[in-house]
Formats: structure tokens, C-alpha cells, sequence
């Protein structure tokens, strides 16, 4: 827990910065798949042995973002 809030913390001011012009976000284009994944990865801990279906169709188009910050 103590990772997580660090993170959130770290991203609240990234977006703070930002917001102030301090920082660019580094956007790229990513596939949501990928994305969902590494969400799913990270939260391994919190959904422990809970059973998660996604169903994300292949021709989504690719989403322009920092994926850090998202």
C-alpha cells in the first residue's frame, strides 16, 4: 500500500507540473491491450485469485497517451 500511494502522490504532482507547463507528457501511441495488461499486472495483488475476463477487440484503433501518467 505504501508503493501505491507513493505512485499517486508521484503522478499527482507530474500532473500538477504538467498543468503548470513545468513538464510535456511523452505521448506515444499504444494499443489498449496493452495497456489493460499492465493494469491487470499491477493490481495482481489486490484481485488475488478473482477470475477477470476482458474482451478488447483487435481493430480498436492505437491510443495516443504518456502511459505513465495514464
Amino acid at each position: 500500500e505504501s508503493e501505491r500511494l507513493n505512485r499517486f502522490i508521484a503522478n499527482l504532482l507530474d500532473m500538477t507540473k504538467i498543468e503548470s507547463g513545468a513538464m510535456e507528457p511523452n505521448y506515444a501511441f499504444h494499443y489498449v491491450g496493452d495497456i489493460v495488461g499492465s493494469a491487470l499486472d499491477r493490481a495482481r495483488k489486490i484481485t488475488g485469485e478473482h477470475r477477470i475476463d476482458t474482451n478488447i477487440p483487435p481493430d480498436l484503433p492505437m491510443l495516443r497517451l504518456d502511459p505513465v501518467l495514464f
